[in-house]
């Protein structure tokens, strides 16, 4: 999922920091940097649910951008990743993580007509305007960053979806 925007403070880090608060710190990573993911004795994937990119913007050169996208789809499709800690043997770990990527550039990662990786969110909203939205529910959202019980019962609960739409061709 890439959340897009023109304009910084249009609260793409408070979604992250209210996806920390329901999944739990240690299975939420928040505010990851690209080189941190990709780089040779990199564990930031080890046992994470969801890792958010912040302020991604791999390179200027459309070369670069497509290799540094290639090596991330391969951490986004295969079921299974070799982890190499430092000074340690390597160890196959199973790819549970999903990933946010958050950026103001208006081409943050490579992505190819027919990508069916990718979801992009554009964030149309000037930075003003989406203030103004925020302290409408600025005290929910930290209520909920807070403690985040009361959002869970609700989207567990409440909210009726047709799971099978996911499995569907």
């Amino acid at each position: 999922i890439i959340l897009h925007s023109r304009a910084q403070g249009v609260g793409k880090g408070l979604l992250a920091l209210v996806l920390q608060s329901l999944f739990g710190n240690f299975n939420v990573k928040i505010n990851v940097r690209f080189k941190q993911l990709v780089s040779t004795h990199s564990t930031v994937i080890e046992g994470a649910q969801i890792i958010v990119l912040n302020e991604v913007v791999l390179t200027n050169s459309v070369g670069d951008k497509k290799e540094l996208s290639e090596e991330f789809k391969n951490l986004i499709t295969e079921p299974n990743l070799m982890i190499n800690p430092k000074n340690k043997p390597e160890v196959e770990v199973p790819n549970l993580c999903t990933f946010f990527v958050f950026s103001n550039s208006k081409a943050p990662l490579y992505i190819d007509d027919e990508d069916r990786r990718a979801f992009v969110v554009n964030i149309k909203w000037t930075k003003e305007e989406a203030q103004k939205k925020l302290l409408t529910f600025k005290r929910h959202i930290l209520n909920t960053i807070k403690d985040p019980s009361a959002f869970k019962w609700h989207l567990e609960n409440e909210i009726n979806y047709d799971r099978e739409m996911f499995f569907n061709e």
